[in-house]
Formats: C-alpha cells, sequence, structure tokens
C-alpha cells in the first residue's frame, strides 16, 4: 500500500497536466458554449442575437427553395402520408404551430413551421427512415386564434387540424398558460383518434435530428429489451427528445450526473493507465517501484475528472451522435415539451387529467404533468443526447426575444 507522500505528482504529471489545462484545452474549447474555456466571439448579446436571426434567415431560405421546388414541378411530397382517416398508424407527428405575432417581429418574420416541415419531409423520405416497419402520420396543428397564414398554407400538403373556427373576440379569456395547456390537449386529442402506437408532439419551433425516427426504432424496438434490463417501461407515459442545453451540466439535482462524472474519469483513467503500463513495460520491462502503477492510476482518474468538468457534460455527450448505439433512455427531468414522444395508451389518462385541471400564471403545463406523473405513477423516460434543437428565439409565453446565451446549435446542426 503506498504511503501519502508518494502521491505528490512528479515532475512529467505536472506538466502534463499544464499543458493540457493551460494550453491544448483552452485552444481546442473555446468555441463550446457550456465549456470552462468558453469565449464568446460576439461583442455583445444584440451582435450575437444578430447572428442568430441571420442563420434563421437562411433556413427560411433553404427551407422556401424546398417548397417552391415542389410546386414549380407539381411533384408530391415523396414518402406516403397515412390518409386521415386511416387508422393504427405507428407514430402520429402532430406539429402543434402558432404565428408569432408582435410588434418586435415587424421585419423578423421567423417562419418556424416552414422549416420544420422542410425538415420532417426530408427525413421522411430518406432511405433510412423508409426502410423501418413504421407507419408515420405528418399533420400541423393550427391553435393560434388569431389566424396563422403560415399553417394555413400547409393545409393542402399535410393534414391540417384546426382549433378556433371563430374569431378570437367571441371567445372566453383565458390566462396565457392555460391556453397553451388548452392547445397542447387540443393536439394531443386530434392526434389519439387516429389510434396510434406513439404520438409525437413537436411545437413548431423544435428542429428534429435528421436520423430521428431510425434512432427511436432502434432505442424503442431493437434495443427494447436490453433497455428494459436498467430501466423499466411500464407505465411509460412519455419519452422527451429533447432538454435545455443549460440544464444538462454535471451540476444537477438529478441523480445520475455526479456518477456520469465520477464513471467517465475511472473508465478513462483505467484505460490511460493501462495503455501507460504497457507502454513502460515495452520501454523498461517492468516499473521503477510497484507503487507507480496506483499513483498513475490515482492520477489519470483526476487528470480526466479535470478534463470533464472542463469540457462539460453538454459537449461530453454530444460525442453519441457518432451512433445510433451510444444513445441512452433515462428517468426524465422535469421542465420543457418542444418534442415529446407520448404513449398513446397511457397518454389518454394524461389528456383527461389536463381537460379537468386548469393553469395559471406560475403553474404551466410542464409542473401539471410533473404532478400527474406523481399522483399517478407513470413515468416519463428522456433520449439522450437531444433528438430537437430548439431554433425559436421569440417566447409566445413572454411576447419578447430570448436571450441569445440560450441559442445553441450542436454538431450536427447546418450552420449557413
Amino acid at each position: 500500500m503506498p504511503n501519502l507522500g508518494s502521491f505528490v505528482p512528479s515532475l512529467a504529471s505536472l506538466t502534463v497536466y499544464a499543458v493540457s489545462f493551460l494550453g491544448l484545452l483552452p485552444f481546442i474549447c473555446k468555441d463550446m458554449r457550456y465549456s470552462l474555456y468558453f469565449h464568446n466571439p460576439f461583442h455583445n448579446s444584440s451582435v450575437e442575437m444578430a447572428y442568430h436571426l441571420r442563420q434563421n434567415d437562411l433556413r427560411v431560405t433553404a427551407a422556401s427553395k424546398f417548397w417552391d421546388s415542389l410546386l414549380q414541378r407539381n411533384l408530391t411530397l415523396g414518402f406516403s402520408n397515412p390518409a386521415k382517416d386511416q387508422l393504427n398508424v405507428d407514430i402520429h407527428v402532430m406539429i402543434i404551430s402558432a404565428s408569432r405575432q408582435s410588434p418586435l417581429l415587424v421585419r423578423n418574420n421567423p417562419r418556424f413551421l416552414t422549416q420544420i416541415l422542410w425538415q420532417f419531409v426530408v427525413i421522411l423520405n430518406s432511405t433510412e427512415t423508409r426502410s423501418l416497419p413504421w407507419k408515420i402520420r405528418l399533420s400541423v396543428c393550427d391553435v393560434d386564434d388569431k389566424g396563422h397564414e403560415e399553417a394555413k398554407g400547409f393545409s393542402s400538403t399535410v393534414h391540417y387540424y384546426k382549433r378556433f373556427s371563430v374569431e378570437a373576440q367571441s371567445l372566453p379569456q383565458v390566462n396565457i398558460k392555460e391556453k397553451e395547456k388548452q392547445d397542447y390537449a387540443f393536439c394531443l386529442e386530434e392526434s389519439l383518434k387516429t389510434k396510434p402506437k406513439f404520438v409525437l408532439l413537436v411545437e413548431d419551433d423544435a428542429f428534429p435530428h435528421p436520423q430521428l425516427f431510425e434512432i427511436l426504432y432502434y432505442v424503442l424496438e431493437t434495443r427494447k429489451k436490453a433497455m428494459e434490463s436498467r430501466v423499466s417501461t411500464s407505465n411509460v407515459l412519455f419519452y422527451k427528445l429533447y432538454h435545455p442545453e443549460r440544464l444538462l451540466g454535471f451540476w444537477s439535482l438529478e441523480p445520475e450526473r455526479i456518477p456520469q462524472l465520477i464513471s467517465f474519469a475511472v473508465f478513462f483513467g483505467s484505460c490511460a493507465t493501462l495503455l501507460l503500463n504497457f507502454v513502460m513495460l515495452c520501454m523498461r520491462g517492468r516499473w521503477k517501484r510497484k507503487s507507480s502503477i496506483h499513483i498513475i492510476w490515482f492520477w489519470a482518474i483526476v487528470y480526466f475528472l479535470l478534463m470533464a468538468i472542463s469540457i462539460s457534460r453538454q459537449h461530453i455527450i454530444e460525442m453519441q451522435y457518432i451512433s445510433k448505439r451510444f444513445f441512452t433512455v433515462s428517468p426524465t427531468p422535469s421542465c420543457c415539451t418542444p418534442g415529446m414522444l407520448f404513449v398513446a395508451d397511457e397518454a389518454k389518462q394524461w389528456l383527461h387529467y389536463m381537460k379537468n385541471h386548469i393553469c395559471s400564471q406560475t403553474y404551466g403545463k410542464d409542473k401539471m404533468l410533473d404532478d400527474y406523473r406523481q399522483r399517478h405513477h407513470v413515468k416519463g423516460l428522456i433520449v439522450q443526447p437531444n433528438l430537437f434543437v430548439h431554433i425559436g428565439f421569440f417566447s409566445t409565453l413572454s411576447r419578447k426575444f430570448l436571450h441569445p446565451s440560450l441559442m445553441y446549435y450542436p454538431s450536427w446542426f447546418k450552420l449557413y
């Protein structure tokens, strides 16, 4: 057993630490939003927001060219979208959409729905998605109470559901969070009428991953038995497909975060120790002292522990995008519903609960969902890393622009 004095780092160890944490990592991580070494390239928030608005405009241009080409060539969507009255589809994708009407947006019509529908059509036409045995229906749910011309423009392209058939002035006034809940309940109810296996409710500013359905099929069907050995899938109400990146760090109340940090450090520290042990054996034939292996192992774990903290969990889990086999399923944290895959059989009771409970300015549908899960003992799971990007820069609840620091684009997301 080595004494404590033998754990004092050597000059070589200090050199490795200094080169890594004072030179290499600052250079590699300077563009990583959640890294300790992040250097914001923008001078102020106005310049940063202008960048995001420019990216949105370029995506709108690309999406508009796609839709214009379909109209000019009189082409169909390509994929087989089940008829509106056809029952028993596997997934009913319902995009919940409302117009962004504000004086602040006079010069910046975001046209989120145009972008999201474009991406979904591209995904559903991909070879990987078409090869799946799933039947997938794509629909738009218009919940605007003042008229939503962008959504109406797609009424002849995809299945279209409209919540309001009369002018808003003749409707009873409710608070904004209660309206949001009612909108959500309406879209979920319309989806469930088609008797799907799953309902994917997507807010119209949630941009999907190109391999969305391929990954979901692998996680929910191909790897079902393996997943059930780690996480019980009985009484599962939903699979969350997006959680805000700012809440995905190691420092969290979620019970699995700190064990993940320690596991990362121990695994890579052990691998590095074994590799160094092999190299040293080849060079010297044996270790200088028997305790050396323990000392190196200790400092290797500390090294990767500090590295994980420096890089941040948000960027580390992005490595899982390399393959669908690296995606994980775990108990979900609270908050946020841009992309939610509901299990239809369980969602019927949740729909009934929503209809019979009221939201207030301090009690939104997110908190209501948490209360429902606790009272009715149903589970919520999260698929990680995120399968959606939140591209919305304007909040329909607060009627103002989000702070640009909340906007984040993962490695797979195309920038123009």
